[in-house]
């Protein structure tokens, strides 16, 4: 079972037939499905808490299947339903810090080096720490990285970004967005989000510009979403006291699905590229859960064994580079937001900002996006599949 495990979270896609008709799934776990008792389904009745309100194009024969992701057997006749990775608290490792560092290089390069799969590939590249890493790391094992940075013009990642990507002697391109572009693509970028989260949405605009630019060059793309959750690189992690934090760290890792993965994932698909999230591939996340939350966190440096662990690899003002919101290094800000004051009347905003299911808007830029999510998709029911970006 643990081999099955982790073959479904192998980065190589095939289609493959089975007696369940055709399927997406993984060429490691092609073999594995010859035992009957795990069934694989794709009609997201399962689909790991994710909010996928669009039409599905693949529908499965069987009626009793689940999503990919997870899965079932069959034993004792009885059936059961499993994730097959579920992130828990582990003992603290106890090496010396150079060596988990080094440690954490080595599966780091792994999770990168197995996703390549063509000698040209593009990678975001915002020019924050966990970016950078994602691209020094891909730079070795191919003939040309293109990255890309978008951000309205003096915007910091744009700086930063191209920084790094004469470093590693990338081949680099700068989208610069002006605020008439933000607004002209903000109903694309809502509907592909199926989301109206204020921070979602703000975050999601220099990617989808992004993702266009790559898709001119590649396929497929890195991006260095997850180091923030499993290296603690946010700021209210300092504030919070030590004993929680590696609860907190595990939490949100299991809840950034339906925010910033999904920022990623319908940026990318809305492009047709595909996605390595590579601090998250399974062996990166086991290790990350177990180094001690001082090597974290350590004097006032968040991500400390991260930047420890690519010290030789990165310029060295990116590497010391204190976290920056996505927005806010892409020069973002509060522009949406300024926009929406004047255009939505205070009783406006009072009359609208509490949803049929109870929540309440944060404020008019999200009331502006709730208004473009709802012209777009309809009043869906169920807005509690929908992510919420936690304020902190």
């Amino acid at each position: 079972m643990d081999a099955m495990k982790r073959a479904l979270q192998s980065s190589q896609p095939e289609i493959m037939n089975t007696d369940q008709g055709v399927q997406f799934t993984s060429a490691a776990f092609i073999g594995l499905l010859e035992d009957k008792n795990i069934r694989i389904s794709m009609d997201g009745r399962g689909r790991a808490f994710d909010n996928i309100f669009i039409e599905r194009l693949w529908r499965t024969v069987k009626y009793d299947e689940v999503y990919i992701h997870q899965y079932t057997t069959v034993s004792d006749a009885r059936r059961h339903l499993e994730r097959y990775f579920v992130l828990t608290e582990q003992a603290p490792l106890t090496e010396a810090p150079d060596r988990i560092a080094a440690e954490l290089r080595l599966r780091l390069e792994k999770a990168v080096q197995k996703r390549i799969s063509s000698d040209e590939i593009g990678c975001y590249l915002s020019g924050g720490l966990d970016s950078s890493v994602m691209a020094a790391l891909a730079r070795p094992h191919v003939k040309r990285l293109w990255t890309v940075a978008a951000g309205v013009a003096g915007a910091p990642d744009l700086a930063y970004a191209r920084e790094v990507a004469d470093f590693i002697k990338s081949d680099h391109t700068e989208v610069i967005v002006t605020f008439e572009d933000m607004l002209r693509v903000l109903p694309d970028v809502i509907w592909h989000l199926e989301s109206f989260d204020a921070l979602l949405v703000r975050s999601s605009i220099m990617q989808y510009f992004a993702s266009q630019q790559i898709r001119q060059y590649s396929t497929e793309a890195f991006s260095g979403e997850g180091g923030d959750k499993l290296f603690a690189g946010y700021a209210y992690l300092k504030d919070l006291p030590r004993e929680r934090l590696d609860a907190e760290l595990i939490d949100i890792t299991n809840r950034f699905h339906n925010t910033a993965l999904q920022r990623v994932d319908r940026c990318l698909t809305a492009y047709g590229l595909r996605a390595h999230v590579c601090f998250l591939d399974m062996d990166a996340v086991e290790l990350a859960i177990q180094i001690p939350i001082d090597l974290k966190l350590r004097g006032g440096v968040e991500k400390w064994i991260l930047r420890e662990a690519v010290s030789d690899i990165l310029p060295e003002r990116v590497l010391r580079r204190t976290k920056a919101k996505f927005w806010e290094g892409a020069g973002v800000q509060d522009l949406l937001a300024n926009h929406a004051e004047p255009a939505i009347s205070d009783s406006d905003f009072a009359r609208e900002r509490t949803l049929p299911n109870g929540w309440v808007l944060g404020g008019k830029e999200e009331l502006m996006y709730y208004r473009i999510y709802r012209e777009q998709l309809g009043p869906f029911a169920n807005l509690d599949w929908m992510g919420r970006t936690p304020v902190s």
